[in-house]
């Protein structure tokens, strides 16, 4: 996008085949292969288990687009997308905007949003709204995916939708207005159920899913309408980021790490964030150049020294700690990334 802070593009007029920036080929590719009506493939978080590859056809994606538009009450207008248009909510946002003949402001993702002109649609990451509150609460539709939201605020303006979905759902299946309820409510043709184990299940009559099995601990409220409570598999969640404890600990292993144990800790920006416990001093050095072989978002922000491992009462090692868990631990930060 050179100097400037977004690209403009005019989905009212006829798409242009040449001239397009660099770094925005891949948008031009996705646009291209939804026009002419070719399978869209997008990369699962792992939602519901292992990250993977799904496609869906063209005409699933413009009926989940018309779905979510109908929701939120929108059909024409200016858009902005500045979440990367890899990731499954940016790449719907790019299609509601293409479908519908928007205008759409192609941004650098970025936690600050380069943007001061109100738009009538954008979708933003929780870490996004938190950091650019005052001016997308001038926008007049704004979706909030990839996590979870901040417990202690209780305040939102009523052009906030939290949504609920994953890849394998093509995005939005519920949405929620944070500032008037505390649950999720299907979109049309969703309905949910629970496995025994409090899980979420998901029927799609408009997207041909039949119960689909999350890893999302829910309070099923009827069949149309649920409080998520937490997930239930060995996954954590940061900023959208799903980092799955086995793979991370094989990797860990392969890299010649020593036994350590990670969780998760709440993390105003990104709802939580990986930590790491340890039972011994490590040469801290020596573990900051071990950090730096993993994935950037898989690299621990801190390092507590403890005295025995995190567990639950039933002997599993904890997912998730609270400062009170790591003060029960007898925890002594000595690491954290600045």
């Amino acid at each position: 996008m050179g100097d400037h802070p977004y690209v403009k593009l005019d989905f009212s007029k006829p798409i242009l085949t040449d001239g397009w920036p660099e770094e925005m080929q891949n948008i031009k590719a996705y646009i291209e292969d939804f026009l002419l009506g070719k399978h869209v493939y997008l990369n699962s978080s792992g939602s519901t288990g292992r990250p993977k590859e799904i496609s869906f056809t063209a005409q699933q994606v413009e009926a989940s687009a018309k779905r979510t538009m109908s929701a939120l009450g929108i059909d024409s207008g200016d858009s902005a997308l500045v979440l990367p248009a890899e990731t499954t909510g940016g790449r719907m946002l790019l299609y509601r905007a293409l479908i519908f003949k928007m205008k759409l402001f192609v941004c650098q993702p970025s936690i600050s949003i380069p943007m001061q002109t109100p738009v009538d649609l954008i979708s933003v990451t929780p870490a996004q709204w938190y950091a650019n509150t005052k001016f997308l609460s001038t926008c007049k539709r704004v979706l909030i995916g990839g996590g979870v939201l901040r417990p202690e605020v209780k305040s939102y303006p009523s052009n906030v939708f939290h949504s609920y979905g994953m890849t394998e759902t093509l995005s939005n299946v519920a949405l929620m207005q944070p500032g008037k309820s505390n649950h999720f409510t299907a979109l049309q043709g969703v309905h949910f159920a629970t496995s025994d184990q409090g899980t979420l299940i998901i029927n799609d009559e408009e997207l041909g899913i039949k119960d689909l099995q999350t890893n999302d601990v829910v309070k099923l409220i009827d069949s149309r309408r649920f409080v998520f409570l937490h997930r239930g598999d060995h996954v954590i969640n940061s900023g959208g980021i799903k980092i799955h404890l086995n793979d991370w600990y094989r990797l860990w292993k392969d890299i010649g790490g020593q036994n350590v144990q990670l969780v998760g800790v709440p993390d105003d920006d990104f709802g939580q964030v990986p930590v790491l416990l340890v039972l011994n001093h490590p040469d801290i050095d020596k573990m900051l150049k071990m950090f730096k072989m993993l994935p950037k978002y898989w690299q621990p922000k801190k390092i507590y020294l403890v005295n025995q491992w995190a567990y639950t009462s039933s002997g599993k090692p904890k997912i998730f700690l609270y400062p009170n868990d790591i003060s029960e631990l007898a925890g002594r930060m000595i690491y954290q990334k600045n």
